[in-house]
């Protein structure tokens, strides 16, 4: 997972799986930067291969905490297959679904 910024957003790229074994090192991730003071946070699964249901929990989770800052969090995820994962959980509309970074706002 890297982290970069992007029109005053707070990306975190992750690559390969957001699984089980992965996920809780996404959540403290994020748990790190809405304690630095990120309000703006958006998880790019561009190059993620594959998202598991305690990748999803983890992200609700992230959600939730982000929102209990005044801050927002979306998914960036343009590969079908994994957006149907979003899609089949009535997901899409909770994450604010991209198909890449330029389409958040700026900041």
């Amino acid at each position: 997972m890297e982290v970069r910024r992007h029109r005053g957003w707070t990306v975190v790229d992750v690559t390969g799986d957001l699984d089980m074994a992965s996920a809780p090192a996404l959540r403290q991730l994020i748990l790190q930067l809405v304690s630095n003071g990120a309000r703006l946070v958006a998880v790019d699964l561009t190059a993620a291969d594959f998202v598991d249901s305690t990748g999803l929990g983890m992200l609700v989770a992230a959600l939730k905490r982000v929102r209990t800052h005044d801050g927002e969090l979306v998914v960036i995820c343009p590969e079908p297959r994994l957006r149907r994962i979003f899609e089949l959980t009535d997901l899409v509309s909770v994450f604010g679904l991209r198909d890449s970074v330029d389409e958040l706002d700026g900041a």
